[in-house]
């Protein structure tokens, strides 16, 4: 079933919802439009609700026409893991009268009264510098999932990832991993070079290696984690480490994440580096216009993906970044 993401032809699309994105309305919403621009894998929180939601939009984006379903992928998370971050205020230091904090968010995650709105925010940490009164702070908020729960929903890969965890702390990931894999699931390890040190990157690699061998799952490069930036300058980290990766490690599917864009298809191949594919999430997320009106009027009629305007306009740009992935060398003669 997965072998078109580990050896196939072309590099995959994955949009990454956010491990704790729970934007119901928006996940259906992004599932429809980034299923209609053909993305293979959709990467969200592991909620059985954030499943059912981007089941429920990709069978939007097939009544319309999409020729094909992504394979849902949930994100489970170790403590200190950047992706399980959230945004938190102190009422008694917010003015509650300026926004710098909420012109920063690129996510909608600070409302009109200068409030973090929860379901949205998925831990980018730009509005923490913006607060002139430093009201505002990062608070870990790891999700516990249950992984039968989220299969029975539909999920059929699982991605693990392990801000500064060590091997220790790996481990107890051995049995839930080699039996999600055993049971037909796709197996994702992230890893990002901020949290750890070099020989330590490769050892957990080395660790699920150990359990999985060499084929079958895939290392994600989280060159720079929930990045948002859309320059070569931004994408270059994550190629550069799966370059690093495929060097210690050959024969491993590698995918690049963490200030991925348009760009980073093309410079992995202009670098010779052989991705598997690329992950977008903060700039996948930031070129949709549409609003939560737009949301629910879709899931009602799922026809409007063809004549709405908004709506139309929001596909032809997932199809952009899309088609920077697949075919890279036409996006950048």
């Amino acid at each position: 079933m997965f072998q078109a993401f580990l050896n196939g032809s072309r590099p995959y699309f994955k949009l990454i919802g956010g491990a704790n994105f729970t934007d119901m309305r928006a996940l259906r919403y992004l599932a429809t439009v980034y299923t209609l621009a053909g993305a293979d894998l959709i990467d969200v929180a592991a909620l059985p609700e954030a499943v059912e939601a981007v089941r429920s939009g990709i069978r939007d984006a097939r009544q319309v026409g999409a020729s094909a379903a992504p394979v849902i992928m949930v994100s489970a998370t170790f403590d200190d893991d950047p992706h399980c971050r959230l945004a938190v205020q102190d009422p008694g230091v917010c003015t509650g009268v300026c926004s710098p904090c909420r012109q920063a968010c690129p996510h909608d995650a600070i409302d009109e009264a200068l409030r973090v709105v929860v379901d949205r925010c998925v831990g980018c940490g730009l509005c923490v510098p913006a607060c002139p009164y430093e009201a505002i702070a990062l608070v870990q908020d790891p999700q516990a999932p249950d992984l039968e729960a989220v299969h029975r929903a539909g999920a059929r890969a699982l991605e693990l990832h392990t801000g500064s965890g060590g091997l220790e702390t790996l481990e107890a990931w051995r049995e839930p991993v080699t039996s999600w894999v055993a049971s037909g699931g796709l197996f994702a390890l992230s890893v990002n070079p901020t949290q750890l040190a070099p020989e330590a990157l490769h050892a957990v690699i080395e660790t699920v290696k150990g359990w999985l061998g060499l084929s079958g799952w895939i290392v994600q490069a989280d060159g720079k984690p929930i990045s948002g930036e859309a320059g070569l300058r931004s994408t270059a980290p994550t190629v550069q480490l799966a370059a690093e990766i495929l060097e210690r490690h050959p024969g491993l599917a590698v995918q690049c994440a963490g200030g991925a864009n348009s760009h980073t298809a093309w410079l992995a191949r202009q670098r010779g580096v052989a991705i598997a594919g690329v992950g977008m999430g903060s700039v996948a997320r930031a070129i949709i216009s549409a609003d939560a009106t737009d949301h629910e009027a879709l899931a009602r009629d799922p026809g409007r993906a063809l004549v709405d305007p908004v709506v139309v306009a929001d596909v032809r740009a997932a199809r952009g970044l899309v088609r920077a992935v697949h075919a890279p060398e036409e996006v950048h003669p």
